[in-house]
C-alpha cells in the first residue's frame, strides 16, 4: 500500500477559478513523489504536474494567491513551501 498514491484534499483556487489536488506516494522512509492535478469547475482533469524534488509527507495544504503552500520541518524548523503552476 505504500506505494500506491494518495490523495491530499481537494482544494478551490478562487483567483484561477479551478481546482487543485496534490496527490503523493512514498518513495523512501520520509520522501514522497508529489504531483499537483488541477481541475475544472466542471472537475475535469485538465492538467498535472509533477514536483521534481521529493518532499516529505505533505498536510494540512492550503491555497493563497493562486498558489498551493505547504509546510515541511526541516531540522527542527518550520518551512513553508510555495507550489506554483505556470
Amino acid at each position: 500500500m505504500e506505494k500506491e498514491f494518495n490523495y491530499g484534499e481537494l482544494l478551490f483556487d478562487q483567483e484561477n477559478n479551478k481546482y487543485l489536488r496534490l496527490l503523493y506516494r512514498k518513495i523512501s522512509e520520509d520522501k514522497f513523489q508529489i504531483f499537483i492535478s488541477e481541475y475544472s469547475t466542471e472537475f475535469e482533469l485538465t492538467k498535472e504536474y509533477q514536483i521534481k524534488e521529493p518532499l516529505k509527507k505533505p498536510k494540512n495544504e492550503f491555497i493563497k494567491d493562486g498558489a498551493i503552500w505547504l509546510y515541511q520541518n526541516f531540522d527542527d524548523e518550520l518551512a513553508f513551501i510555495k507550489l506554483t503552476i505556470n
